[in-house]
């Protein structure tokens, strides 16, 4: 089986998970980056690839990123919500790998589950996410301050 896919709903995470709830209620350019790059970090201390998707404007869907090192962040078109693109590539992809997908919104959990993908919820991303962060620093004896 190949590289396991991790999708985040991005949305979701921002407003769902305390460590992004300095910003307040408003969700900011920078909100999303700091999302970005904490999954992004994940994904260089893990075998997990990444996917973060958030509701875009643009008329087509679109995609930033990707690289080694870096998680792969897609918006989805003007008339697609978030959920829809989640669901698209959750069940395209778990036939072929693990999929976790990290979001407390029920209606996602539920569209992906029959396809084989396995939701999970924000809480359990976070630990999931610092508890990886942390065994790298220990094992690279990197402190933080």
């Amino acid at each position: 089986m190949s590289q396991p896919l991790l999708i985040v709903d991005g949305h979701n995470a921002i407003f769902g998970l305390e460590r992004f709830g300095q910003h307040g209620s408003r969700f900011s350019e920078l909100t999303r980056s700091e999302l970005v790059d904490w999954i992004s970090r994940y994904q260089t201390v893990t075998d997990y690839a990444t996917v973060i998707v958030f509701d875009g404007k643009g008329r087509k869907r679109s995609s930033v990123g990707g690289s080694e090192g870096d998680a792969l962040v897609i918006y989805s078109a003007s008339g697609e919500s978030a959920d829809a693109v989640i669901e698209q590539l959750a069940i395209g992809q778990a036939a072929k790998r693990r999929v976790l997908v990290a979001s407390n919104d029920r209606l996602v959990a539920h569209g992906i589950m029959d396809a084989g993908a396995e939701p999970i919820h924000l809480e359990m991303l976070e630990d999931m996410v610092e508890s990886a962060l942390q065994d790298w620093r220990r094992a690279h004896q990197v402190r933080t301050s």
